[in-house]
C-alpha cells in the first residue's frame, strides 16, 4: 500500500478522540473490536529455537503462548480447556509437554492432548472426545526476525497487513538482528499516549533540547494504510548549506552524536559504529563537509563491522536508509526506530483494566557475530521512578506522560491538535482506531 493521498491526508481527524485516552468504556471496547482484529508481535524468533521454548503473550484479558514443538513453531490459546487456568507465564522451556498446575491435564507442544487425569470419568460425555479439548490454535507468522499472531482466522496475510513496510526494509535484514536488551516499564498513561509520544518529531526541541547542536531540520511525517512514519528528508543538505556560513568541524559532530546515542539511549549505535566515528579525526581532514564526513563514517562502520565479524546488510544502500527514515509506526501498538546496527522497538499493551496505565515493552535489537549475542535478561521496572539512571535519553521522554494523561481530562481540552505536517501518524493512527471502534468513542 502507498502513501495516503493529500486528499486523504486533509481529512485526518484535527482533534483526537479524547475520552479513548481515560475511558474504561473505550478500554473495554478495544478488548471486543482492537485486540481481536489485529496482527500483533509475539516474541523474537530466536526465542524459540530448541523443542520445548516457550513465549507468553499477555494482551488485555487474553493470553497467547507461542511454543516450538519438535517440527514448528505454533501459537495457542494459553488456557487450559478443562477450567480455565493460563497454563504459562513468561518464556522458559516446557520440554515435551504443557501441563496445568491446577488438575494436571497436560498437551504434546502440537496442541494435541496428551493427558486427562481419571479420564474414563468423561467417558461418553459431550464435548470432551480427544479432538474437543486440544488447545486452541491461533495463527502465527513471521516477519522481521518477530514471531506476530491474530486471534481474527479471517485477517488477511501478515506480510499485506504490514504494507508497505516488509518491501521498505527488505535489506535491512531485520531478521539476523538479536535482542541487546530488553525492558517493560510501567507508564503512567494510556497505552495510546504512550505511543503518541514517541510517534513524532516535532517535540525533539522541547524534548530533547540538547540534540539542538547537531542542527534544527524539521521533521516530516506520513501515512501509510494503517500504519505511519516520519523522518528528516533533506538532513545532510541542510547541514551542507549551512557549511558556507559556519565553522562545523563535522568530524567531531558525528563523534559526539553517535557518543551520545551509546551513553544517554544505549541503542542506535554498535561499538564498532563508535569505532568507525573516531576514525574520522585521524583520517579526514577538519574542513571536511559533513557530506564527505558522513560517506567516510559509513564506510568505516562497514569496515569496523566486517573486521568484528559482525553480518553486513549486504544489500543496504543509502536509498534504503534514507526511505526507512527514523521511525514507523505499525498499528496498532508498535513503533521502531531503524539503524544500521539494527532497531529500537516499543510495544505498547494495557495494563489491566487501568485506562491511565500501560505496559510499554523496549528491545534494542543489533547485530552480532554468530554465537556472540548477550544473553538477555528481561527486565521489569513498576514505574518510571524505579526505572530512573537507566536511560537519560527516554526519561526525557517519560517526562511528559503522566503531565498529558492528567491534562487530557481537563474540560479545557477539547482533543489533540497535531500538527498536519509533523504529526501525521498521530493523526492517522486516531483515525484508524476510530474505525475499529465503529466511530467516536464517548466516556462512560
Amino acid at each position: 500500500m502507498d502513501r495516503l493521498d493529500e486528499s486523504t491526508i486533509s481529512s485526518l481527524p484535527a482533534l483526537t478522540n479524547v475520552s479513548g485516552y481515560h475511558s474504561p468504556h473505550a478500554l473495554q471496547m478495544e478488548k471486543e473490536r482492537l485486540w481481536p482484529k489485529v496482527w500483533l508481535i509475539a516474541c523474537r524468533q530466536e526465542e524459540v529455537q530448541k523443542p520445548g521454548d516457550y513465549v507468553v503473550l499477555d494482551i488485555a484479558d487474553e493470553s497467547i503462548i507461542v511454543v516450538r514443538d519438535e517440527k514448528e513453531v505454533r501459537a495457542f490459546y494459553n488456557i487450559c480447556q478443562h477450567r480455565g487456568r493460563r497454563l504459562k507465564e513468561g518464556c522458559g522451556n516446557t520440554g515435551k509437554m504443557l501441563r496445568c498446575a491446577f488438575h494436571g491435564w497436560r498437551w504434546h507442544t502440537d496442541g494435541r492432548i496428551a493427558h486427562i487425569t481419571d479420564r474414563d470419568d468423561w467417558d461418553g460425555r459431550p464435548a470432551c472426545a480427544d479432538a474437543d479439548v486440544g488447545l486452541k490454535p491461533v495463527r502465527l507468522e513471521a516477519w522481521g526476525g518477530w514471531y506476530w499472531v491474530t486471534m481474527d482466522p479471517d485477517i488477511e496475510p501478515l506480510l499485506d497487513y504490514l504494507a508497505p513496510i516488509p518491501e521498505i526494509f527488505q535489506h535491512h535484514e531485520l531478521e539476523n538482528c538479536r535482542r541487546a536488551w530488553f525492558q517493560t516499564v510501567v507508564f503512567p498513561c494510556n497505552w495510546k499516549l504512550a505511543l503518541d509520544a514517541f510517534n513524532e518529531g516535532y517535540h525533539v526541541e522541547a524534548t530533547h533540547s540538547q540534540v539542538m547542536r547537531y542542527g534544527r531540520p524539521r521533521s516530516v511525517s506520513k501515512a501509510f494504510g494503517k500504519h505511519g512514519w516520519f523522518g528528516y528528508p533533506g538532513y545532510a543538505q541542510k547541514f551542507n548549506a549551512a557549511a558556507a556560513t559556519t565553522q562545523v568541524d563535522y568530524r567531531k559532530l558525528l563523534i559526539e552524536r553517535e557518543k551520545e546515542r551509546d551513553e544517554w539511549l544505549h541503542a542506535l549505535v554498535s561499538p564498532h559504529a563508535l569505532k568507525a566515528s573516531r576514525r574520522l579525526l585521524d583520517e579526514l581532514p577538519e574542513s571536511a563537509s559533513y557530506a564527505e564526513a558522513m560517506a567516510a563514517y559509513k564506510r568505516f562502520h562497514e569496515e569496523e563491522a566486517r573486521a568484528a565479524g559482525v553480518p553486513w546488510p549486504e544489500q543496504l544502500t543509502p536509498a534504503d536508509v534514507e526511505r526507512a527514515g527514523i521511525s514507523w509506526h505499525v498499528f496498532p501498538n508498535t513503533v521502531f526506530l531503524p539503524s544500521t546496527d539494527g532497531a529500537l522497538w516499543y510495544r505498547a499493551r494495557p495494563n489491566g483494566d487501568d485506562p491511565n496505565t500501560c505496559l510499554y515493552d523496549i528491545w534494542w535489537l543489533q547485530r552480532y557475530p554468530e554465537g556472540e549475542e548477550p544473553k538477555v535478561e528481561h527486565e521489569f521496572y513498576p514505574t518510571t521512578e524505579s526505572y530512573r539512571g537507566k536511560n537519560p535519553f527516554l526519561e526525557q521522554d517519560f517526562s511528559n506522560l503522566a503531565a498529558v494523561q492528567q491534562g487530557v481530562k481537563s474540560r479545557g481540552f477539547a482533543g489533540a491538535r497535531t500538527n498536519p505536517v509533523q504529526e501525521v501518524a498521530i493523526s492517522n493512527f486516531h483515525r484508524v482506531w476510530t474505525e475499529y471502534m465503529g466511530g467516536p468513542v464517548d466516556a462512560k
